[in-house]
């Protein structure tokens, strides 16, 4: 985008500064109960996820155990960026078919106050495309803050 608009130079510092800023990414092993060794990593200012939880849950009480391992990652008063399907129920990739857990907006919302956040956006997009290749009824962005601790 930055070529197109002219200003390649502007996006290289940009993507300097980002790389500066990043102090660790990590590789969470979701079907441990612990998804990093607590001990040696600190709690984090900010947790992206997207379209993992409803794809290794594979019912509403694994969902929010799920959410509740991923969610001790966070530090009090750090920001969620949830990024999912609301009532997908698979996708395909390379010619394999995959099981999404279909939650609804109630429910989402719900896990999140339950879990100690307010949401401060919200946005949820209708499908807009017929595609073979997974389904779903809306595409939702959130960013929440960890106001209280479970």
């Amino acid at each position: 985008m930055a070529e197109l608009e002219g200003n390649s130079a502007v996006w290289t510092h940009k993507e300097e500064e980002l790389k500066r800023r990043i102090k660790h990414l990590l590789k969470c092993d979701v079907s441990a109960e612990n998804l990093v060794d607590e001990r040696t990593v600190p709690k984090a200012d900010c947790l992206l996820t997207a379209w993992i939880l409803e794809t290794i849950s594979q019912d509403e009480t694994s969902y929010c155990n799920n959410f509740k391992k991923m969610s001790a990652l966070l530090k009090l008063g750090g920001h969620l960026v949830l990024i999912g399907d609301i009532q997908g129920s698979f996708f395909i990739v390379g010619g394999h078919k995959y099981h999404i857990l279909p939650i609804g907006e109630e429910f989402l919302r719900k896990t999140l106050e339950d879990e100690g956040y307010s949401i401060v956006f919200y946005s949820a997009v209708g499908r807009n495309a017929e595609k073979q290749t997974t389904n779903y009824e809306k595409i939702v962005c959130i960013i929440a803050r960890k106001v209280r601790e479970r």
